[in-house]
């Protein structure tokens, strides 16, 4: 029974790509039994909607708007306008950021596995000739975003592929960011009461149980290390040091060729076997290709990385077209054994042949502990070809010259381990 005159806070969802918005159900009951109005929706052009899709397009965002509309027109319901949200994962994250910049009747989002650069989550590092137009309507526009919303805001970086954190909770099994975004939409739609939760949350690879919290970011706990990579001159693989002297005279050449000995995984199954039973992704560096590849070594103590590793390249291409792929890896001591704990890649493909150039590379966000003899040693590793990325060029003729000047380096983020605002979730 409701009350004349009382109103309810309004949850709006929209569909995940290829998935009917039955997907929520499970969370939406919940939801709704915890006193919220509840409307999920299939955007337009899948299942039982009409039009044709139009990948978040100015159509979808305007029919957030439209829906916005409709469920406050609906007197029966007892909307509250002023307390309205959007909820999605994937494709209905990426909506519910959208709508938040176009409509303020929107007053909180919880985005999982959503997008902000429409163009770098498709592409990322590359420049797809006649794509930029269409992916401009479709990235977030952060700045106007901050104009609507001034308040809180938080973000939950958790261990796993696409989506992987958060699908558990749609079959109603105990799920940490469902829990946390449930509290997130208690306290500022329905102003119930928790303690302030930290900035930024980061989940630790090694110990998934074990999650960094940021009160600030960027954090004074976290020191920016510049890794130097040296020539490998005879040696199978070069050094990775705190200090050295540029050779602007000496580079390391690469062919491409997809045999190299370094890999980031099939697409899918090895980041799936990694999330769902704990198989990581492994690369035997002393057995890696010299001609078509090329890797770097430091030894390490006891290391927690926790951020966003970022690689600087000097580099000249034989070809206008080409790509790099970069590897990050917690190195066994003995063997020689790489874990991936993080990669990235930079692409172009409408670059001038023999042209030398600087490119920049931004990883993965990783936290990870580094160590011992398994883990004792942080590698780097670079080549032209992975599974997971489709290659710009694959002409076995391509070359590229990796030049050891000031702006080849590697930066990884070093946290303060133990430190008052580290949070352990049982």
């Amino acid at each position: 029974m409701t009350s004349t005159g009382e109103k309810f806070p309004i949850l709006i969802m929209a569909n995940s790509w290829s998935v009917p918005q039955i997907e929520y159900v499970v969370q939406a009951q919940e939801l709704a039994r915890a006193g919220y109005i509840i409307l999920e929706y299939e955007t337009r052009g899948w299942y039982r909607s009409g039009g044709e899709i139009d990948c978040a397009g100015e159509k979808d965002q305007r029919d957030i708007s439209e829906v916005i509309s409709y469920t406050l027109n609906r007197s029966d319901w007892q909307p509250d306008p002023e307390r309205l949200a959007m909820v999605g994962i994937s494709y209905g994250a990426g909506l519910a950021l959208l709508g938040a910049v176009r409509d303020v009747r929107i007053k909180a989002v919880v985005a999982m596995s959503g997008w902000t650069d429409f163009q770098e989550a498709l592409f990322k590092g590359g420049n797809i000739s006649g794509f930029a137009e269409f992916a401009q309507i479709r990235s977030v526009n952060l700045s106007a975003l901050e104009v609507h919303y001034k308040g809180p805001k938080r973000l939950l970086l958790n261990q796993g592929i696409h989506a992987s954190a958060e699908i558990p909770g749609l079959f109603g099994l105990k799920n940490h960011v469902w829990a946390e975004a449930k509290k997130w939409l208690h306290t500022y739609l329905k102003g119930e009461a928790y303690p302030a939760p930290p900035l930024l949350e980061m989940q630790l690879r090694s110990n998934w149980a074990t999650r960094e919290q940021f009160d600030l970011w960027p954090s004074a706990r976290i020191e920016y290390s510049t890794l130097v990579p040296s020539p490998r001159g005879t040696d199978l693989y070069g050094e990775l040091a705190t200090k050295a002297s540029p050779s602007e005279q000496v580079f390391d050449t690469i062919t491409f060729s997809k045999a190299t000995g370094i890999s980031a995984g099939l697409p899918y199954v090895g980041e799936a076997m990694q999330v769902f039973v704990d198989h990581r992704i492994r690369s035997k560096l002393l057995s890696s290709s010299r001609q078509h590849a090329i890797w770097y070594y430091k030894e390490v103590s006891d290391t927690r990385l926790c951020g966003t590793p970022r690689l600087t390249l000097d580099l000249t291409a034989s070809h206008s077209k080409w790509q790099i792929v970069a590897y990050l890896f917690g190195v066994n001591r003995r063997t020689k054994v790489g874990t991936l704990i993080s990669h990235g890649s930079v692409t172009c493909w409408n670059c001038t042949a023999g042209v030398r150039g600087t490119h920049h590379i931004t990883l993965r966000s990783l936290c990870e502990d580094l160590g011992g003899w398994g883990m004792g040693g942080v590698g780097l590793a670079l080549n032209m070809f992975s599974e997971l990325y489709q290659p710009a060029n694959a002409e076995e003729s391509l070359a590229i010259n990796l030049h050891y000047s000031s702006s080849f380096s590697l930066v990884v983020p070093i946290t303060e381990k133990d430190a008052p605002n580290l949070s352990t979730i049982v």
